[in-house]
């Protein structure tokens, strides 16, 4: 079995990232990397702090887009800092 085939259509069916870890026998990070490698090639695949899913209507990406949204900009101010840091560091 694979991963695609474990996640179910339709958000009232989420399976958590611990249950496909267990099936399949990988790690979490694992999971994450062929998730996201699905999702890069175009794969509908939802998630929330449920579970994953795969969409059944282009709304259902939306909570799904927010967060890296969110994820992304955190992680800009992050960068940021470091520059920051680098910068003194380096004065």
């Amino acid at each position: 079995m694979t991963l695609i085939e474990l996640i179910p259509v339709g958000s009232e069916n989420r399976i958590t990232s611990t249950e496909i870890s267990q099936r399949l026998g990988i790690s979490g990070a694992e999971v994450r990397k062929q998730v996201n490698q699905l999702r890069c090639d175009g794969t509908a695949i939802a998630s929330d702090s449920h579970g994953y899913y795969l969409a059944t209507a282009p709304t259902d990406l939306d909570h799904t887009i927010a967060s890296f949204n969110s994820r992304i900009h955190q992680m800009i101010k992050a960068r940021s800092g470091l520059e920051k840091a680098k910068r003194e560091m380096s004065a």
